[in-house]
């Protein structure tokens, strides 16, 4: 009568193991690096644009220069307060060349995002982002052409409940550009200033027409995950190197 030895539980060579360990690790650095894709694009934290991205193409308020059409310094600020939080990505605007441009006027701006003043309007010496740009589309003729700010400073990061401002003033004498108004009710306030931004004062007007956009920040599990498995993946290398 033949018999059968019971066979002994195998034992996982040293190998499976490092296997099983490195497939595990890979998928904790694709499920972190998925995670950490799905929350780096871009969000809206504020817009006074109509749902459709329109604003009023027949009314605004002016950055203008000493020399220009208008014949007088102008500046225009106009505050937020970011819906969510998240890094500073790109700005829109709606932002177009004015009616009547003198011989040597132009349509440049700079565009600044400042913080709050505790006595009111933005506090332009705590600039936190400017950059120059110019407006290509004329006045009353926009076919809702938005002007479009790309920050690529470094990190700056938005957060909800903190009243920001952004501001636009003349980049020389002979700038005369619009900022175009919103034609939908917001929360955000309008200011100007005719003394070369020293003094801004409260317009009580509609806003002007932008939105905001941030990078949504990825949540510390997410670093997490990536960190582990990173990790994992260098002592299974390591270990491997070390029995060979």
């Amino acid at each position: 009568m033949k018999t059968t030895d019971h066979l002994a539980p195998r034992t996982p060579s040293p190998q499976r193991k490092a296997n099983s360990l490195a497939a595990f690790s890979r998928t904790l650095l694709l499920l972190g690096f998925t995670l950490y894709v799905n929350t780096a694009h871009a969000d809206v934290a504020y817009t006074t644009l109509a749902p459709d991205g329109t604003y009023n193409q027949g009314s605004g308020w002016q950055a203008s220069g000493v020399n220009s059409y208008a014949g007088t310094y102008y500046s225009t600020a106009c505050s937020f307060v970011p819906t969510i939080s998240g890094n500073l990505s790109s700005i829109d605007m709606g932002v177009t060349l004015g009616t009547r441009l003198g011989p040597q006027s132009n349509g440049n701006f700079i565009l600044s995002l400042a913080t709050n003043n505790a006595g009111g309007g933005p506090l332009i010496t705590s600039t936190l982002a400017s950059g120059s740009l110019t407006a290509t589309v004329g006045f009353g003729n926009t076919n809702s052409a938005l002007t479009t700010f790309n920050y690529t400073g470094p990190t700056l990061s938005l957060s909800t409940g903190v009243t920001y401002w952004l501001v636009i003033t003349p980049v020389d004498d002979y700038t005369y550009a619009v900022w175009n108004a919103s034609t939908i009710s917001t929360p955000s306030t309008l200011y100007y200033s005719t003394d070369g931004g020293n003094i801004y004062n409260d317009n009580g007007s509609a806003a002007t027409a932008f939105r905001v956009n941030v990078g949504a920040v990825p949540e510390p599990s997410t670093y997490a995950l990536l960190a582990l498995g990173g990790a994992t993946i260098f002592l299974t290398v390591r270990r491997e190197k070390q029995t060979t």
